[in-house]
């Protein structure tokens, strides 16, 4: 591993990984690669040809047995019976992605059965997440037999107590970390990967992945053979759409089954004759085009999230239960209206907090925390990802209610601890929850100052009085003239990228940039630029990074050293290779760490 000092105003560290060159050279001869791609593949922890084989061609002969799962035989042989005696089942879900994919999956595929189902998801802001007394009275009174939940319950001990005491059963499915590992529920099942007696070979599934191994589960356990009927098969393909996007909107782990489920999920997508999902990518303008993680992250998870923040759910379960394709159109484009009104809002609060942070002394805080009542609740989550991107330090901001409580949403770097500085001030908190990156948390307004202090002094002795050191990784340093396409082609392999498994990031030094660069998209937040080292030229494009221009055009260092992310579109007669740049920096600036020299 190599690390590089940026010796400049802005504080910044690249790190160069290696890998072991024999192993490396192994892997060459054994799978014919490039040397670079078994670089990668070593990086990835996978040094066999069998390993290499999985990783690069996924394959559904490769998802695991779904009755390894803790519970699965008595959750499905409990929905057996509901079905057989048509007694009323309610699939209780949840409002994010995962949830409302999750719920959808299991509504289609019950209804398929002939199973009696509804759903209910709660409200982000009225009810907020998990299993609540309300909904579960009310349906007792509606009839309901058993609850089976989606993407929640394996911490609901009082609530699944009161289903118990109406007389209602409940299967939970889940993938949520259990609070007390040694105390479940008393539910009939609590089918959850993340159980400490679980067998299951992945843990990582989110929520819609379960809901898809009990579908599966339930499809076995209903067949009078080993073959699935050509029904429940279509049915279960064309259902990985709803778990490549709810295992992309939770930002699992690509790794290991995900990859499978992602990667044929995707295809399902692309192929569905299903009204929603057609007019869904339609509207999102991805219409007749091989999708791409990032398609989903950006273009039709807000989409379905728009919903869930501002409290309109129920347009999603329509969407995507409808049969008829002018009603798909309908919700899709009332989601889409939803999706522009919530960016608006978010710009809203964005510009609010720059404004706040102009007049407050955070500016060259390690973290920031900003509060305010005109805040949604639903939304500060998004702007503070946004902030952390743009700032690379923690952000938490707190929308105030008039009813004085505080509902906040802490987003952070992956080494800044976010449970332990919460727990640390848990006496200060109504209620919080979150892990390493994403935190959530109520708190009385007259708190809030005292809750900020803490919280800043716990940055301050953490990462010092100056703002974190912004960190870089790069899979390897390479110069232009090894981008070629057939170690392009090589690299598609690797996807789905995403959490987990990154496209590949490159280093390449003593760079021209030729000509000017152009200042392109609807706030002139990207560039656009033409990059060269010695006889070869590619095409670059820097992503809100706006500063870069002023950074570029004053520089009295006549070449630059780049991170970045190449990108092959092999049907482009003009540039067919991109640079997708993850930052740039004068090459005078960089200082090795190590003895070894710049290539």
């Amino acid at each position: 591993m190599k690390t590089l000092e940026i010796h400049n105003v802005t504080r910044r560290q690249w790190t160069i990984l290696d890998a072991d060159r024999e192993a490396a050279e192994e892997l060459v001869r054994e799978l014919k690669v490039h040397s670079i791609t078994a670089h990668l593949l070593l990086q990835r922890g996978i040094a066999s040809l069998r390993e290499a084989e999985e990783f690069l061609h996924p394959s559904v002969d490769n998802l695991y047995d779904p009755f390894l799962l803790p519970d699965m035989e008595k959750a499905v042989k409990r929905l057996a019976e509901a079905i057989k005696r048509r007694q009323r089942i309610l699939i209780y879900g949840d409002y994010d992605v995962d949830g409302i994919t999750g719920t959808a999956l299991l509504l289609r595929f019950l209804r398929f059965t002939g199973a009696e189902v509804s759903y209910f998801i709660p409200s982000r802001l009225r009810e907020g997440y998990g299993l609540h007394h309300i909904p579960i009275r009310r349906a007792k009174e509606e009839g309901v037999g058993l609850i089976l939940s989606v993407d929640n319950g394996t911490s609901s001990y009082e609530e699944v107590e009161l289903i118990r005491q109406l007389g209602m059963d409940i299967i939970i499915t889940d993938h949520h970390q259990v609070v007390e590992p040694h105390r479940l529920p008393r539910a009939v099942a609590v089918v959850n990967p993340k159980l400490s007696s679980s067998v299951y070979p992945f843990r990582d599934l989110c929520g819609v992945a379960v809901a898809f191994k009990l579908a599966l589960a339930l499809a076995r356990y209903l067949s009078p053979s080993e073959r699935l009927s050509l029904e429940f098969r279509e049915l279960l393909r064309e259902s990985m759409a709803f778990v490549a996007l709810g295992t992309i909107a939770d930002v699992m782990p690509l790794v290991g089954e995900n990859r499978i489920f992602v990667k044929f999920g995707l295809l399902a997508l692309e192929s569905s004759k299903a009204p929603g999902f057609h007019a869904l990518l339609d509207v999102a303008g991805l219409r007749d085009r091989s999708l791409e993680v990032s398609d989903i992250s950006f273009r039709v998870a807000p989409l379905i999230n728009a919903a869930g923040r501002l409290g309109e759910v129920g347009i999603c379960l329509d969407l995507f239960q409808t049969s008829s394709s002018t009603e798909a159109y309908r919700y899709s484009r009332m989601l889409a209206r939803q999706n522009e009104r919530r960016r608006k809002m978010c710009l809203e609060i964005y510009k609010d907090v720059m404004a706040k942070l102009e007049r407050s002394s955070q500016k060259d805080a390690p973290l920031l925390f900003l509060d305010s009542p005109h805040w949604h609740p639903g939304l500060i989550g998004v702007v503070c990802s946004q902030l952390v991107h743009q700032y690379g330090r923690p952000v938490i901001l707190v929308a105030v209610g008039e009813d004085g409580i505080g509902k906040g949403s802490a987003r952070s770097l992956s080494h800044f601890d976010l449970p332990r500085v919460l727990e640390e001030s848990s006496e200060l908190l109504l209620k919080f929850g979150g892990h390493m990156l994403a935190a959530g948390f109520e708190i009385e307004e007259a708190n809030i100052p005292r809750f900020r202090e803490r919280v800043l002094g716990y940055a301050r002795d953490f990462f010092g009085a100056s703002p974190p050191l912004r960190t870089y990784t790069a899979d390897a340093e390479v110069d232009f003239s090894e981008l070629t396409p057939s170690l392009l082609r090589e690299l598609d392999l690797f996807a789905p990228f995403g959490q987990s498994n990154r496209r590949p990031i490159f280093c390449t030094h003593n760079i021209r940039v030729v000509g000017r660069p152009k200042r392109v998209g609807g706030r002139c937040a990207h560039l656009k630029l033409y990059l060269r080292q010695k006889d070869t030229v590619f095409k670059g494009i820097a992503l809100e990074m706006p500063q870069l221009y002023q950074r570029i055009i004053s520089s009295r260092c006549p070449k630059f050293s780049i991170l970045y992310s190449p990108q092959f579109y092999p049907g482009h007669k003009v540039d067919p290779i991109e640079l997708e740049l993850e930052d740039m920096i004068e090459t005078c600036c960089i200082q090795p760490v190590s003895s070894k020299r710049l290539r």
